[in-house]
Order: C-alpha cells, then structure tokens, then sequence
C-alpha cells in the first residue's frame, strides 16, 4: 500500500508543484585593457521561495564558478521605473569562498560589475557587453 501512494504521489507531483525556475545571461568584459571576458548567470524560483543564486563562467575556463549571493540592497529612485539593487555574491571554488562580486542594477541593465580576490585584494571592474548576447549564451568578437 505505501509504494501505491509514493508512486501515486511521484505521478501527481508535477501538477502540484509550481516549479517555474528563471535563468537570466548577461555578458562582461574586464574594464582594463587586458580583455577578461565572463558570463555570469543567475538563476531563482521565480519568487515563489525566493531563492536565487548563479554561476561565472570566463571565457577562457573549462568550469562555471559557483557564485551564492550574500547581501543584498533594493532602492525605489523614480516612480513607474525598476528598483535598483546592490548584491554582493561569494564565490565558491572547491568548498571555499575565493572571492567576490559586487553588482548594481536596474532591470536588465547592470551599472557597476566588480571582482574582488580574497587572497591578493585585486579589484577587477567589468562592463556589461550587450552586444555579446546570443541565444542564452556569450559570443566575444576575436581581435
């Protein structure tokens, strides 16, 4: 009988769940001349729990970097506009923190993209690259 109702429930769940999940790309390149391109994209319920959380993928890496937000800002400037939010974002790197992201935005526009590394301090200031969107993904342009 209790395999009856697990299989049941197991047949049932996905009309029960509301399981909507939003992913959202964006692109970016290194603010210096050095080029570092990365695709960051974050990733949430939807609003339905309110979790979020996403990845870095740089151009020139095999691997995604786990990236979980640990901060986060929300402020009204204009009537009828989106909110601007402020979100600082850890990066994990073999169960560890290695760095982190801090980004502004508003809507689909981010207005400060930055990289700092735990270790060493360095501070990487990045630009969003609209034209880099393709199909969910980042083309770059070679030079």
């Amino acid at each position: 009988m209790f395999i009856k109702i697990i299989f049941i429930t197991f047949c049932f769940f996905p009309f029960f769940s509301n399981a909507s999940v939003n992913s959202y790309v964006n692109c970016f390149t290194s603010s210096d001349q050095k080029g570092i391109n990365l695709k960051f994209v974050t990733i949430n319920d939807g609003g339905r729990d309110k979790w979020l959380g996403g990845y870095v993928k740089y151009e020139k890496s095999n691997y995604p970097i786990t990236v979980v937000p640990i901060k986060e800002s929300a402020e009204k400037f204009t009537e009828g506009r989106p909110y601007e939010y402020t979100t600082t974002w850890i990066e994990i790197i073999n169960g560890k923190p290695e760095g982190k992201y801090m980004t502004v935005r508003q809507g689909a526009i981010f207005s400060s993209f930055v990289y700092i590394n735990t270790k060493s301090k360095k501070r990487y200031d990045f630009t969003q690259v609209f034209d880099a969107m393709n199909d969910g993904s980042c083309q770059w342009k070679k030079h």
